[in-house]
């Protein structure tokens, strides 16, 4: 349901930790399926432990109300749940020390502010995907994923740490775009965030995470 060439990412960085994005990773006809039937903000809950978004994530008891009724979204999901970790250690080049798990959210920014603060993720997660499901989003709404990095302590542990906007610098920005996903490897320093969202309306994303043990 994932077409991704792992060889040829259109865009990503290695430091000071590994992004890559792919452009065209899903059927066009799919992608239109899934993004017209996404879940609406009153299907979410505000979630603003990392800044201001609403969520629907796979251990929510609203989110098998939802795929019941929307089984283009749990045949997909499914599906990430089984290929998903595969897929992230040949895209970003690592292989876990444990068994790996995975967990799924529907995300959306609001459009008058939402945002995600920069952080690192928690030391649970070992990668992270983020696919957008937006069509024609202009790009001076802002939105993009952006990773970070520390201006004074560039590698250093932010583990549980919430930083300023104005402590960090961009390393790297993956503007919305439709069939785009980016994959992130974690570490103490990975920083990474959303600017807060100047639009009409939310912006929307699915986020996948891959959960275990680093070697």
């Amino acid at each position: 349901m994932l077409t991704i060439d792992s060889k040829a990412p259109t865009g990503g960085i290695d430091s000071p930790f590994r992004v890559r994005y792919f452009d065209n990773a899903m059927d066009n006809s799919l992608w239109q399926t899934l993004a017209d039937t996404f879940p609406t903000e009153s299907e979410m809950h505000s979630l603003n432990a990392v800044g201001s978004k609403n969520s629907l994530c796979d251990r929510d008891d609203e989110f098998e109300v939802f795929v019941k009724r929307r089984p283009e979204w749990r045949r997909f999901h499914e599906w990430l749940r089984r290929e998903f970790p595969a897929i992230c250690m040949k895209v970003l080049s690592f292989e876990p020390a444990s068994k790996r798990n995975v967990r799924f959210e529907f995300s959306s920014l609001p459009g008058d502010g939402g945002e995600v603060r920069p952080h690192p993720d928690t030391s649970k997660k070992l990668a992270t995907a983020v696919m957008y499901f937006d069509h024609n989003w202009d790009p001076a709404w802002g939105g993009a994923f952006e990773a970070l990095r520390h201006k004074t302590d560039p590698d250093g542990d932010f583990t549980d740490v919430r930083c300023p906007w104005e402590d960090v610098e961009t390393v790297l920005s993956v503007p919305v775009e439709p069939r785009r996903i980016g994959f992130m490897l974690r570490q103490n320093n990975s920083l990474h965030g959303v600017r807060p969202v100047n639009a009409p309306r939310p912006r929307r994303t699915i986020t996948v995470n891959m959960i275990g043990k680093a070697r």
